[in-house]
């Protein structure tokens, strides 16, 4: 082959690939009437999902489960974080827009205030020693488990384009990569039975995904 030639023709392919890309994507999102993607909502709806599994095999109250994974993150409904008056964590604003809420909807304060003590200790990615109540742990595991595994994973990709735009397949990798000290820094700290079987395997999940995409990407046995 010619030298230069292979450079020339990748040139040619990725540039004009990329303006018709650009034309079709900017096509598509002015036609949209919802979203592309919430990624606060899907994230919060997978929570719950563990949550109940989690509580269901301990001695949690699911209730106090449901509704503390339900509004964990109530006050930063956006993907980079709501703006928050200085001295004010994003727990301590969840837990205080979820008591407004509960108590306009009639739950009794015992109840509101259970909730808003899981809400409130449910920040950090890492644990020293399980969080009390079991409900506080629960949510917890929950809320950091969505982020290890496939889930985690395909809302990585997903997410991901809006702050890193064009990514190619080798990109997704290296982002997926990326994912994997915080992935096994939350697995480690996960203290319940329950909880610690779901992590092993969906941190096995995002281990076997690196795995099967290096050897299809660089033709690996």
């Amino acid at each position: 082959m010619k030298p230069g030639l292979e450079d020339k023709m990748r040139e040619l392919v990725m540039g004009e690939s990329a303006s018709a890309a650009l034309e079709e994507w900017s096509q598509f999102l002015s036609d949209l009437e919802v979203v592309p993607y919430n990624y606060r909502g899907d994230h919060v709806a997978e929570a719950v999902d563990v949550a109940k599994q989690l509580a269901q095999e301990t001695s949690a109250d699911l209730d106090i489960v449901v509704m503390a994974t339900w509004l964990h993150d109530c006050a930063n409904p956006n993907t980079a974080g709501t703006p928050l008056p200085t001295g004010i964590t994003h727990c301590e604003a969840c837990a205080s827009k979820a008591r407004e809420f509960l108590v306009g909807e009639g739950v009794d304060a015992p109840t509101v205030k259970r909730v808003c003590d899981a809400i409130r200790k449910h920040g950090g990615y890492a644990l020293e020693k399980p969080l009390e109540p079991i409900e506080a742990q629960i949510l917890w595991e929950a809320d950091k488990l969505t982020k290890v595994g496939l889930t985690s994973v395909i809302r990585q990709i997903i997410n991901g384009v809006r702050y890193e735009p064009n990514p190619s397949m080798k990109g997704i990798l290296q982002r997926v990569h990326k994912l994997m000290p915080l992935c096994r820094k939350i697995a480690a700290s996960v203290m319940t039975e329950p909880g610690k079987r779901m992590a092993t395997k969906r941190l096995r999940n995002n281990e076997d995904f690196i795995t099967r995409l290096e050897k299809e990407l660089y033709f690996l046995e």
